[in-house]
């Protein structure tokens, strides 16, 4: 009888699993693969647009360049979660493999807040607090008294501290703490402003009170930094008196300064300053001009204010020294009345701009600045909806040249994302492939969307090139589709089938962006 040998049958075995290992990923390699289709116009009108993207599902995923008008891709037989992982590990140095041993910083945040002080010859009294003040409310809690700090003018102080990223050494990021704390200028003198603790011996050992006076209503500071420059403006609404500024801070390390125990009276009347504020842009009264953001052109060095006045939304471009290179506006549409006719919400208050979000390309020319302004109505206290209701109500886009120059560019895209290079724009739209649309028809199931890429002529708005990026994913899903019951008895079964898609190609994604200007939303 002829021996067997288990060396040589592993051997023959491993060999026959990765073949079939290779089979599998040449496969889906293949499956994978897509094309950019021209639609319409000519794709040299690309090549003033250098693109990436990437995307994938659970099982494989992709990277591709659009450089010149060319495509390149590159498979990974990993998911498009791990794919993300090593293209934030080659941002910051860090090989694939020790991405998953050594952290990488997350963003940095500013920790801040707006704090109040007794202004300079404010009427300053301590007396035993009542319940109402350590609720700063008309009523409190019976039996419950503390200390409490009354002045009868407050100076507004903002605070900042910031963990700063150095280097990494081992398996961490070493950095330090440094922060700011600087007076903003203004005045509030339109109550009597206080500190409050449940006892004083409280407040001493935790650092903390129940209420100063500003708890449910801080003033809004917005920052921005160029370099190891921060920016900062707190926005003044109604209540405030006095001059407040853009301010260019220099933070310094927090580890110099004495955080001895103070007493209520000593924190309320507390002006000590931390860094240097100098004040660089004057801030129109609020009556007349609200300050609704702060942005910048770091590699520009270019400043960006954002406010309103009435239902114009404004954009000033400062240089670093405060000079006034130009501005933009849009007129912002005031839609409240209708979210108020059309849902059951009772509201008490409406911003036409509560938010704002810009989307900033810096060119070799100039720079692309396409902004969204986001409404609010502000549901009341004793509604049963969160918060209130958002809206979109306005957007403008602009280029602004090397020189400060600002020009306000209109034309009539397909929505999605658009950014501007001298004479042309280019539009990211995602929308449902052609494909899909008509899986759609048939099985009643969402499909993936695909990435559109059109280009138009700045001034005119004439279309000089319209493509696709095109794939198989449509196919995927029909392949997936095709094993469900779609018949009317089923329906059970096809509520099931759509609750599982997620963990399906169905939960296949795409995203194209301006070469190297990806930003991941999340880190490991």
């Amino acid at each position: 009888m002829k021996k067997r040998s288990w060396v040589m049958e592993s051997i023959l075995c491993a060999i026959v699993c990765f073949a079939a290992f290779g089979v599998y990923m040449m496969q889906a390699k293949d499956n994978g693969t897509f094309e950019l289709e021209d639609m319409e116009g000519d794709r040299a009108y690309l090549a003033d647009f250098p693109l990436e993207g990437h995307g994938g599902d659970e099982v494989s995923s992709f990277r591709f360049s659009i450089l010149d008008g060319n495509l390149e891709t590159a498979f990974y037989p990993c998911s498009v979660a791990e794919l993300e992982k090593k293209m934030t590990a080659e941002k910051y140095g860090v090989s694939p493999l020790e991405a998953n041993f050594v952290s990488v910083p997350p963003e940095e945040e500013y920790f801040d807040q707006t704090v109040i002080v007794a202004a300079e010859g404010a009427k300053v009294e301590e007396k035993d607090t009542s319940s109402v003040y350590l609720f700063d409310g008309e009523n409190g809690i019976e039996g419950m008294t503390g200390q409490t700090i009354t002045m009868d003018a407050a100076e507004v102080f903002h605070e900042i501290d910031y963990w700063n990223y150095l280097k990494k050494k081992g398996s961490v990021w070493q950095g330090e703490w440094i922060g700011a704390r600087y007076s903003t200028g203004l005045i509030l003198r339109d109550k009597e402003y206080f500190y409050t603790a449940e006892n004083e011996q409280f407040f001493m050992d935790n650092y903390n009170y129940v209420a100063n006076g500003m708890e449910d209503s801080r003033l809004k500071t917005y920052m921005t930094n160029i370099g190891d420059d921060v920016y900062a403006v707190t926005a003044p609404d109604e209540r405030c008196q006095g001059q407040t500024y853009v301010f260019r801070l220099a933070l310094v390390d927090d580890d110099s300064v004495d955080y001895k125990e103070k007493t209520l009276a000593e924190t309320a009347q507390d002006r000590t300053v931390l860094g240097e504020a100098v004040p660089l842009i004057p801030v129109p009264d609020p009556a007349e001009s609200k300050v609704v953001g702060l942005e910048s052109v770091a590699e520009k060095d270019l400043l960006l204010l954002y406010r309103t006045e009435g239902n114009t939304f404004i954009v000033d471009v400062y240089d670093t020294a405060g000079k006034l290179l130009g501005s933009g506006s849009t007129q912002l549409l005031d839609e409240s009345d209708h979210y108020k006719d059309n849902l059951t919400y009772a509201y008490k208050d409406f911003r036409i701009a509560d938010e704002v979000a810009s989307h900033i390309v810096p060119w070799e020319e100039g720079t692309s600045v396409e902004i969204s302004v986001q409404g609010f109505l502000e549901a009341e206290e004793n509604d049963q909806h969160y918060g209130g209701a958002g809206m979109t109500t306005g957007s403008i886009l602009l280029w602004i040249d090397n020189g400060g120059k600002i020009e306000e560019v209109s034309f009539s895209g397909k929505g999605g994302q658009s950014i501007v290079r001298g004479d042309k724009v280019l539009c990211f739209s995602s929308r449902t492939a052609e494909e899909g649309e008509q899986i759609d028809e048939v099985l009643g199931y969402g499909t993936p969307e695909t990435a559109y890429l059109e280009v138009y002529e700045k001034n005119s708005g004439e279309l000089l090139y319209q493509g696709r990026i095109k794939t198989d994913f449509w196919q995927d899903d029909l392949k997936f589709l095709a094993g469900v019951d779609n018949a009317p008895k089923a329906g059970y079964i096809r509520k099931k089938e759509r609750a599982m898609s997620g963990d399906h190609t169905l939960n296949r994604y795409l995203q194209c962006y301006i070469a190297g200007r990806w930003e991941e939303e999340g880190r490991w």
